[in-house]
């Protein structure tokens, strides 16, 4: 399954979530994508990849809490190859954040 890029925006209302907090947008991002494996059937440990972008400035202390928030998602021991990217900018104005993936759903 190939996941398009999210956003931090809320799946009722469409608005961006956590307007400059890199933590709240990551969450809701995870959120997002967690919510389409599901209505396929997959879960969060179905990722094998993920291409994270990222608008400037960004620093080690962000890179820092992406990743603490991405550890309260995947299991340790199945973490998804991932791939940072800082973009200029992104199509949803206020984001700091998009993650695409793929994921592979075994057959039930």
């Amino acid at each position: 399954m190939y996941l398009s890029g999210r956003t931090a925006t809320d799946g009722d209302t469409d608005v961006l979530v956590g307007l400059g907090d890199i933590k709240a947008q990551t969450k809701q991002v995870l959120i997002n994508l967690l919510a389409a494996l599901e209505l396929a059937g997959g879960t969060i440990d179905d990722i094998v990849r993920m291409r994270v972008y990222v608008t400037p400035p960004f620093s080690k202390e962000l890179f820092a809490k992406i990743h603490e928030v991405r550890a309260e998602f995947f299991n340790k021991a199945h973490y998804p190859a991932s791939t940072l990217v800082v973009v200029y900018q992104l199509a949803r104005e206020g984001a700091m954040i998009e993650i695409d993936a793929d994921a592979v759903i075994a057959q039930k």
